[in-house]
């Protein structure tokens, strides 16, 4: 009984699946059509949807970010001030002290800080202001200049703000 159901098995699942053993004739598929939905799709638009202000490609962001001070505020209003060395260091403005290596790559600015994993942000010029979104665009994470802006896209509710 056991040997029956094995060797029915591949035939009733081809015979489920309308195998007829013919193959499918072009002239029975529908034709080819291009969509618009597909129009704009890849990394840049994705992230483009996501953000306020102009995402920086890998030249703009070493032309604004290397050798500078950046100054401002993450979303608790805490600020900071860290200068991005020419040897890709982040030095902290006020004392000089190391705090990170970072890197300018693929669209993105990373930095390593110690004992922790890379993290990489998508940087848009948006007025007057840099803004820092997660990789990919899905949560601002820090603005140059403070107070914090709360109206740019991907900035989170607070619990208060939400219920």
């Amino acid at each position: 009984m056991i040997r029956f159901a094995v060797l029915a098995l591949p035939f009733a699942l081809a015979a489920c699946a309308g195998v007829s053993g013919m193959p499918v004739e072009d002239d029975d598929l529908p034709p080819v059509q291009r969509s618009e939905n597909w129009k704009d799709w890849g990394r840049e638009e994705n992230v483009a949807r996501r953000v306020s202000g102009t995402p920086l490609g890998t030249e703009a962001l070493k032309a604004r970010l290397v050798g500078n001070v950046l100054s401002g505020c993450y979303p608790n209003e805490q600020t900071f001030s860290e200068r991005l060395t020419t040897d890709g260091n982040v030095i902290e403005a006020g004392t000089g002290k190391q705090l990170a290596k970072y890197a300018i790559q693929s669209d993105q600015l990373c930095f390593q800080y110690p004992n922790q994993p890379v993290a990489c942000y998508t940087v848009t010029e948006d007025r007057d202001r840099l803004l820092f979104y997660s990789a990919g665009g899905f949560r601002l994470v820090a603005a140059t200049g403070c107070p914090f802006p709360k109206d740019v896209k991907g900035v989170a509710e607070s619990p208060s703000s939400s219920g």
